[in-house]
C-alpha cells in the first residue's frame, strides 16, 4: 500500500494498481455518494472554488469527466462542455442525471480532437489515476487554442502529520469498508484513496506543466491543503513574441 511518510513524501504504489476503468463503471450509481463521503462533504465546494474567478467559457472539455460533476459548475457559465472518460456507465450516469455536458468515451492520454480546439480544459480529482500523466497534461496543451486555460483539482499528500493520520484512517480503512462490495472492490478503493499519499508534491506537479509547454502556472490549496487548483495558460504568439 501506497503510504504517507513522516515528510509527507511519498513512499510510492506498492500495490499493483487496479483495473480503474472496470472500478468506477461498478461504481457509478454510487459515485457522488462515495464522493460526499469520502471528502467529508466538501468536493462539490471544492469543484465550484476550483472554476470560480476563472475564465472558463466557449467550448470546455471536462477531462476525466465521470458522471459530470465538474461540467456541473459551468451550468450558469456561457460554455459548451465535452466531457471524456474511458468509463461508459460514469458517462451514462452523468446524463441520466440530467447534468449539462456531452459525454465521448476516451483516454486522456489519447484525445480524440483536433489541434487547437478548447477555449478551456477542465479537471477534478482525474490525475493521480492516470497512467501517463506527462501525456494527459500534453494532449490538454496540443488540444487548448493559444490563450486558453487548463484548471486542474487534484488531492495532493497534506504537510500535517495530523493530517496524514487522519486521511490514512478515514480513507483508507473506513471509506473502503463502508462502500465497497466485496473484498476486491474494497482493496481497489483502499488503493484510490491512498493513491492521494503516493502522488507527487503540488509544486512537482506544477514543474511537470511548465514543462508540457504552458505558461502562468499558479497553485492556491484549498481547505486543508490537501486540496489544491492549478491554474495554467497556453500561450499566444504575442506572448511568445514578447518573451523573445
Amino acid at each position: 500500500m501506497p503510504a504517507w511518510n513522516d515528510a509527507g513524501v511519498s513512499s510510492g504504489l506498492n500495490r499493483k494498481r487496479p483495473h480503474l476503468r472496470g472500478l468506477f463503471d461498478r461504481m457509478a450509481g454510487r459515485y457522488d455518494r462515495f464522493n460526499s463521503f469520502s471528502s467529508l462533504g466538501l468536493d462539490r465546494w471544492w469543484r465550484y472554488r476550483a472554476v470560480k474567478g476563472v475564465a472558463v467559457k466557449g467550448k470546455i472539455l471536462d477531462l476525466g469527466s465521470g458522471g459530470g460533476q465538474m461540467a456541473q459548475c459551468l451550468k450558469t457559465a456561457q460554455a459548451f462542455c465535452v466531457g471524456v472518460d474511458p468509463a461508459y456507465a460514469m458517462l451514462a450516469e452523468g446524463r441520466r442525471r440530467g447534468r449539462c455536458f456531452t459525454p465521448v468515451q476516451a483516454r486522456g492520454e489519447f484525445l480524440p480532437f483536433r489541434d487547437n480546439t478548447w477555449d478551456g480544459v477542465i479537471s477534478g480529482f482525474v490525475m493521480r489515476n492516470l497512467d501517463d500523466i506527462r501525456r494527459t497534461i500534453t494532449e490538454c496543451f496540443r488540444t487548448l487554442r493559444p490563450g486558453g486555460t487548463l484548471v486542474v483539482l487534484e488531492f495532493f499528500p497534506p504537510r500535517s502529520r495530523l493530517l496524514r493520520a487522519f486521511f490514512r484512517v478515514y480513507l483508507g480503512w473506513i471509506v473502503p469498508r463502508v462502500f465497497a462490495g466485496d473484498l476486491g472492490e474494497r482493496r481497489d478503493i483502499e488503493w484510490l484513496s491512498r493513491s492521494i499519499g503516493g502522488f507527487m508534491s503540488p509544486g512537482e506537479f506544477a514543474k511537470l506543466v511548465r514543462e508540457c509547454g504552458f505558461s502562468r502556472v499558479e497553485m492556491r490549496p484549498l481547505i486543508f491543503r490537501i486540496a489544491w487548483r492549478l491554474v495554467a495558460v497556453k500561450q499566444t504568439f504575442t506572448d511568445s513574441c514578447r518573451r523573445k
